[in-house]
């Protein structure tokens, strides 16, 4: 894929990233007075523990998809959708069995009654499947598809969370039902569609299987400590602030997440461009590699300072008066989101080199540093300490990341700012 094709490409991933943040983002003012900064702590903590559910259900054997397509052949995506597909079931059978025994013991831990976390390992699975169904689009290279499964689901979404909340009266636990109606139903429409332009194996115990789980199971403690990090903010705001606090946290993180939805977008564009790249392995592409990664940094760390300067007039316009103190941390979480997402850039370095081992061992690391790093300024300092210590966490995650994949293969990360000999 030439870079006009990647720029291409990259700009429909965008308009259609934009276009599915952009409903959750409109509703934000709504949910935000409706819900108030309790409620909306609570759908915080119900996301987050979706999000460390989702890497366990699946494995992340999602990622498998694009490197089989790649390295094996187009043969390979029917059997590998059906393997993952297979992986996800069994995830969601082991999760609601977890739940069920261990029930009183999450809920001691978290804000979700012990009755309603049944909906998040359900929520877990959907969100995996549709991962799923995005992975084949992004290797197949079919942007609008993609896009159409982003929009269609952020559409429902918020539909959905207007009806069961304001209509239904069902609170936090509306968004949470929506969360999992929508998804269910993009799911279905995503599958259906798929099922006819490639042969799915519906036979999870074929060969795909084992390939998965050589894949997945060592990057079982690389996604546990991306989302504990994702996460173990809004855990430990919890048992030192309370819902409260959260909530201006999560309003703040929510707005500052529009950094990680661009950088997200051209990733997408990003990685079959990246892995074209590394298979040519010459000079050239090498240069061109490495030149357009520091394009990508220097677009991040702009778009984050923009949000920083204007952070004293979003933060009233978006959420309302009563979430004023979610300035400061914006300020904070916006500079932890630019090197969270300059992080997905490097990370496809080690994917590409099938370093999953390395990758957990990498995540590991960053995740102890950034539990030691929140847990003493978030206890000495509160919410703003922890805001803080996330943005140093993300970058200590960044530079190691970024550090491990330059050792896999030599890349001209200097030599390639100076021009060609002639």
């Amino acid at each position: 894929m030439g870079l006009n094709k990647l720029l291409g490409q990259g700009a429909i991933y965008l308009f259609g990233s934009m276009l599915s943040a952009a409903a959750p983002f409109l509703l934000l003012p709504f949910l935000a007075r409706w819900l108030g900064p309790a409620d909306y702590g609570t759908v915080g903590i119900f996301v987050s523990l979706v999000g460390v559910l989702v890497a366990a259900i699946g494995l992340s054997t999602h990622g498998y998809i694009a490197v089989a397509y790649f390295r094996e052949g187009a043969q390979s995506l029917g059997p590998v959708v059906g393997g993952v597909t297979g992986i996800c079931l069994m995830g969601l059978g082991v999760a609601l069995l977890l739940v069920t025994l261990f029930g009183q013991s999450i809920q001691a831990f978290s804000l979700i009654p012990a009755d309603w976390l049944w909906l998040v390992a359900l929520a877990a699975a959907v969100q995996f499947l549709i991962a799923v169904a995005l992975s084949v689009f992004q290797t197949l290279q079919r942007p609008w598809a993609y896009i159409a499964v982003q929009v269609g689901y952020a559409a429902l979404l918020s539909a959905l969370s207007v009806a069961l909340i304001l209509f239904a009266k069902l609170g936090w636990e509306g968004r949470a039902m929506g969360q999992v109606i929508a998804a269910a139903l993009v799911v279905a429409a995503a599958f259906l569609y798929l099922s006819v332009r490639i042969p799915i194996d519906w036979r999870p115990f074929d060969w795909p299987l084992r390939k998965l789980l050589c894949f997945g199971a060592p990057l079982l403690p690389h996604a546990m400590a991306a989302i504990a990090m994702a996460s173990m903010d809004r855990f430990i705001l919890t048992s030192v602030e309370g819902a409260r606090q959260l909530g201006f946290y999560v309003a703040a993180a929510q707005i500052a997440s529009l950094v990680v939805v661009a950088a997200t977008a051209g990733n997408q564009a990003w990685l079959p461009w990246l892995y074209g790249r590394l298979a040519a392995n010459s000079d050239a592409a090498d240069r061109e590699l490495v030149r357009m990664t520091y394009l990508v940094f220097a677009c991040l760390f702009t778009a984050a300072l923009g949000l920083i300067l204007i952070a004293p007039w979003l933060v009233p316009l978006v959420a309302g008066p009563q979430f004023v103190d979610a300035v400061s941390l914006l300020r904070k979480l916006a500079l932890a989101t630019a090197m969270n997402a300059a992080y997905l850039f490097v990370a496809a370095h080690l994917f590409y080199h099938k370093r999953t081992v390395l990758l957990s061992l990498v995540s590991l690391t960053a995740a102890a540093f950034q539990l030691a790093v929140t847990f003493w300024l978030g206890t000495r300092f509160g919410v703003e300490g922890v805001a803080a210590a996330t943005a140093i966490g993300a970058l200590f995650y960044w530079l190691l990341t970024w550090t491990m994949a330059a050792r896999q293969r030599r890349l001209p990360w200097l030599r390639a700012l100076r021009p060609l000999p002639d």
